[in-house]
């Protein structure tokens, strides 16, 4: 058990767990874009940073890669359901392949605003890779296109996921202690 700020947290999935559902994601994701040249990851800023490196480390050389940045959850447990746009990429992506790689899907209300977005600036086809999948809270039709594991409605932190910018740092996930 660890205490990040007010709470305390026990540990739920370990780096080897996560190295595991990482290189699976990859293996899918290499099987799917065989030609990939014409694809442009996108890390969602700051949660996906771990999970992002490691995952493309495991695909082709020749992918394009840019960072973006949203806000949905503050310094609280749960989302607000407000989206605010922090930073955009920099990369032309008219025409292009667009997988957007998040920590973790949970309301889905980010995930259907960055597919909207990307949708909006003329991209060949979009898709969601997240570690994690709360499909509980899910509150759109549109679950990720890939992800690692379903995880039930826990409030968990480590490996780029905060509790108010704190343990991102953290080589495993913690989950709320109840």
């Amino acid at each position: 058990m660890i205490q990040i700020n007010d709470k305390l947290f026990d540990d739920y999935i370990t780096r080897p767990e996560i190295d595991k559902m990482v290189a699976a994601l990859a293996e899918k994701i290499r099987h799917d874009y065989t030609d990939s040249s014409n694809l442009v990851a996108i890390c969602v800023l700051n949660g996906a940073m771990p999970f992002f490196t490691d995952l493309i480390f495991h695909l082709p050389p020749d992918i394009g890669i840019d960072c973006l940045r949203i806000s949905s959850y503050g310094d609280e447990t749960t989302s607000s359901g407000r989206i605010k746009m922090l930073l955009d990429v920099n990369t032309d992506v008219a025409g292009k392949d667009v997988l957007i790689v998040e920590d973790i899907v949970d309301t889905g209300l980010s995930q259907e605003f960055l597919l909207n977005h990307f949708a909006a600036k003329g991209v060949k086809s979009v898709k969601v890779c997240a570690l994690f999948n709360k499909s509980c809270n899910n509150k759109t039709n549109r679950h990720p296109d890939y992800y690692g594991l379903e995880i039930p409605d826990y409030f968990i932190v480590g490996y780029g996921l905060d509790y108010a910018q704190k343990a991102r740092n953290l080589d495993r996930v913690v989950k709320l202690h109840e």
